[in-house]
């Protein structure tokens, strides 16, 4: 257990969340349902198809079956973190996701139904100028690349989408400095019925929780929640969900701009800092924070009589962004010193899958 409580509930960490967050993150705009995004007035007919190669993307989880091996890929102050993981599609089914070593199976689709990434498009479109950029081969695939760019010149992500099946084959994502912060690409893929395509057993389903109208965060905020509208400039909130683990309410807060993704978990409890192995500190957007080096990354800290979890697929100024803007507790007595003493039993690597 990583969050217990001295005043509330025991409660229970938001683990469940984060077996298959992570992984739905990545696999976010393939395995949506599409939306209802349209292009920048008076944009041109290259827009227009790149705005619809995009949302055809979006509907390929529901009706096409593939599988293959995709390389996960960041980039965090200077420093690369890498997973390889095989992914099989089945539609009615969900998504399965295994590491290459046949550990741990994730059903990504499970926590991605009834969690409309329409307004992830509307936001890529709102915020980016969408372009088609030519055409090039993925994984022995045929594939439309198209460029999201903020203002005239400035590349903030590319994507290759093949141009059979509408399937998202590689994506890239760039910092503010205009270097490669994250990179996910197919370098193997089948698509369409396979032999012996049968799905691997799904995990425990995820309890999504009940759905709260983002106009409504206010009733939140009078109930003790934080609940951001946005984090930073351009992070915007899209999505609430409310449940419940041993006794302890929890949220489950989505942002977006329409490249970066950032999911917030809000959970009443304490942090009991004795048992987060395979997590660091790291200071992150001017704090100590507890950061688990993964693909997509994932941090952790306590607030007052809460603990936040964040799980980023996002540039370093984007996680800095969230961080600030969320509360942390004032240290108890004797707080740090317990970290510092817990700190040997702390690794600085942790594959999720």
């Amino acid at each position: 257990m990583s969050v217990t409580s001295d005043r509330l509930p025991r409660a229970a960490p938001p683990y469940p969340y984060l077996l298959a967050v992570p992984l739905v993150v990545v696999l976010l705009l393939v395995t949506a349902t599409p939306g209802h995004a349209a292009p920048t007035p008076g944009a041109g007919d290259d827009e227009r198809r790149a705005v619809d190669l995009l949302t055809r993307a979006m509907t390929v989880a529901g009706r096409t079956a593939y599988q293959g091996v995709q390389e996960l890929r960041m980039w965090s102050g200077g420093e690369l973190t890498a997973a390889t993981v095989r992914v099989r599609n089945v539609p009615g089914r969900g998504t399965f996701v295994t590491d290459t070593r046949g550990r741990r199976t994730v059903s990504a689709a499970v926590a991605a139904q009834g969690r409309t990434t329409g307004p992830q498009l509307g936001l890529l479109t709102a915020n980016f100028r969408i372009a088609r950029s030519g055409a090039a081969t993925v994984a022995g695939r045929v594939a439309d690349v198209v460029d999201a760019r903020l203002g005239a010149d400035r590349l903030m992500a590319r994507y290759w989408l093949d141009r059979a099946t509408g399937l998202m084959l590689r994506r890239e994502a760039f910092g503010d400095d205009g270097s490669l912060a994250r990179r996910s690409v197919f370098t193997r893929v089948a698509i369409g019925a396979t032999s012996g395509a049968s799905a691997p057993a799904a995990a425990p389903p995820v309890d999504l929780g009940r759905r709260v109208p983002v106009p409504d965060v206010g009733r939140l905020h009078a109930g003790g929640w934080t609940v951001p509208r946005d984090l930073g400039d351009l992070l915007t909130l899209y999505d609430v969900r409310r449940t419940e683990y041993g006794g302890s309410e929890a949220l489950h807060l989505s942002y977006s701009d329409g490249i970066s993704a950032v999911s917030v978990f809000e959970q009443r409890g304490h942090l009991d800092e004795s048992h987060l192995d395979g997590w660091h500190h790291a200071r992150v957007g001017g704090r100590t924070v507890y950061v688990r080096d993964t693909v997509p990354r994932q941090l952790m800290w306590a607030g007052p009589e809460t603990v936040f979890t964040v799980v980023a697929d996002a540039p370093d100024t984007a996680v800095d962004d969230a961080v600030r803007a969320l509360p942390r507790e004032q240290a108890r007595p004797g707080f740090w010193t317990r970290m510092a003493r817990g700190f040997g039993r702390i690794v600085s690597w942790c594959n999720p899958f």
